[in-house]
């Protein structure tokens, strides 16, 4: 815990793996340092990161969050923000939730770079759960909405004053620039915002799209409105009204189960594989969802069991990792199939023995595989003990 968890910009390749920036008072990543000096470049990745309750303090010793207050209170909070920045930005099995504005804001893109996000999940946040502002990619992903979880919560400072759903509280929100493209596949998402899907911008040229396929939208009553439903996809243009050229950006949607929106009656027309239809998730879907994690598993009975198409060249792993098979589901979890442990093959860090590691072509040493050699230490064999701390470290004579 900490006020920043990250305060840093002007980066340049970095990755960040198997790590937690968790319950900073004030943000989770920081990237504004400045004006004209915090933009990033090459490329940014996150894998197995978790990004959580910041703008929220910790108990002791439980660790657990609490006094968690807004902007409209003195606060911040984005899970990840930054300044207008540059980079291709990677986040591979992340779980970015319960902060207490934006989960991932990356809004300020200049466009030279993409987004790319796989297999993570977006729950909880009070404000959008996911920003782009350059060409993205979302696959296998969960984009939950429920943007008033703070609302009452106990682990809330104060709810009066609360910026709950803030910036309309919708799940996805993407800025265009000429010529940008956005695509979601595979992923379920639900609302309690303004709208599930909304994109923005100013200097659209009629190219721009956003493709959908083989995504679950669940709607719900939009929190700071209380009877209005969330709409599926809204251009809102250069001011919001949807006007100006970006006031046309066209959503491209098929193969979809589309259930609980603001046109519902008509979300369909036009989609020929798409349904709408109750997705039939094994949680029962609450007006406004307050625990930590909605499940999102289909039953038996979904419709969404088997309409998804076979998305050629697009990875066959669901959220959890699953192989889909040959026939496919609607929606970021395909149903009937256990949860399986990634192996060596999913990456360097699974590789566990020294004949996975080998065998993958890698190098093992000081009892970790490695992806380049290095000087063996006593820990790979009696013969590379070179002094009697090391030795004897070794429980050796």
């Amino acid at each position: 815990m900490a006020y920043r968890g990250v305060y840093a910009g002007r980066l340049k390749d970095w990755t960040i793996e198997n790590s937690k920036i968790v319950a900073n008072s004030f943000v989770g990543w920081d990237g504004d340092i400045g004006a004209n000096q915090s933009s990033n470049s090459g490329t940014m990745t996150f894998t197995k990161t978790n990004i959580q309750f910041n703008g929220c303090g910790e108990t002791y010793p439980d660790k657990k969050p609490y006094n968690c207050y807004s902007q409209d209170q003195g606060g911040y909070g984005d899970g990840l923000g930054t300044h207008q920045t540059g980079a291709n930005w990677v986040f591979n099995n992340c779980d970015i939730s319960h902060n207490v504005s934006d989960g991932l804001d990356l809004l300020y893109h200049s466009g030279v770079g993409t987004i790319t996000i796989k297999r993570s999940k977006f729950e909880g946040n009070a404000g959008n759960q996911v920003k782009t502002g350059t060409d993205a990619v979302i696959e296998n992903s969960i984009l939950i909405g429920n943007c008033g979880y703070f609302h009452n919560n106990p682990i809330t400072w104060k709810s009066s004053g609360f910026n709950n759903c803030r910036a309309g509280g919708n799940p996805l929100a993407a800025a265009f620039h000429a010529g940008t493209n956005v695509s979601i596949y595979n992923s379920t998402v639900t609302s309690n915002g303004d709208t599930m899907v909304q994109s923005a911008g100013s200097g659209c040229t009629g190219n721009e799209t956003i493709a959908s396929r083989n995504n679950i939208y669940l709607g719900g009553t939009e929190f700071n409105d209380g009877f209005d439903k969330s709409a599926l996809y809204w251009a809102a243009g250069s001011t919001g009204n949807g006007d100006g050229p970006c006031g046309s950006v066209r959503f491209d949607d098929d193969y979809s189960v589309i259930w609980n929106t603001k046109n519902f009656s008509t979300d369909c027309n036009g989609k020929p594989h798409s349904l709408c239809k109750d997705p039939k998730f094994v949680e029962s879907a609450a007006q406004y969802y307050t625990g930590e994690a909605y499940n999102v598993n289909l039953q038996s009975n979904s419709p969404a069991i088997g309409k998804a198409l076979v998305l050629t060249g697009k990875s066959s792993l669901d959220y959890n990792n699953n192989e889909r098979g040959t026939v496919w589901d609607i929606g970021a979890v395909e149903y009937g199939i256990d949860s399986t442990q990634p192996t060596c093959i999913d990456g360097i860090q699974y590789c566990l023995t020294q004949t996975d590691c080998v065998n993958n072509g890698h190098y093992w040493y000081n009892n970790t595989c490695n992806a380049q050699p290095q000087p063996k230490t006593c820990a790979d064999g009696i013969q590379y003990c070179t002094t009697q701390t090391a030795c004897e470290g070794q429980s050796y004579f």
